[in-house]
């Protein structure tokens, strides 16, 4: 599966985004009912642990290999690393 993780914290995969909601991760579309692009700056990727933090959560990224969770971060989870191929335009 393609994500993006631009500079400015949003993950989106086609014109939707990932946000975060306690312990959930959610899919919505990345712009609100006025147009205004949501969420903003809300993960931060860490390139030496290779976790993703929700920075209004606090926590990372999970997973059980059926679907994503928050769960508290843990650098030894091998569920919680993450791989990135950066890709410039």
């Amino acid at each position: 599966q393609v994500w993006r993780l631009n500079e400015g914290g949003e993950i989106s995969a086609g014109e939707h985004c990932f946000a975060s909601d306690h312990d959930i991760v959610k899919k919505k579309f990345c712009l609100d009912h006025q147009g205004r692009w949501n969420p903003i700056g809300e993960w931060q990727y860490d390139k030496s642990t290779k976790q993703i933090r929700s920075n209004k959560e606090q926590l990372c990224m999970d997973t059980d290999g059926h679907s994503l969770k928050l769960h508290e971060c843990n650098e030894t989870k091998d569920s919680q690393k993450w791989g990135w191929t950066e890709i410039y335009y």
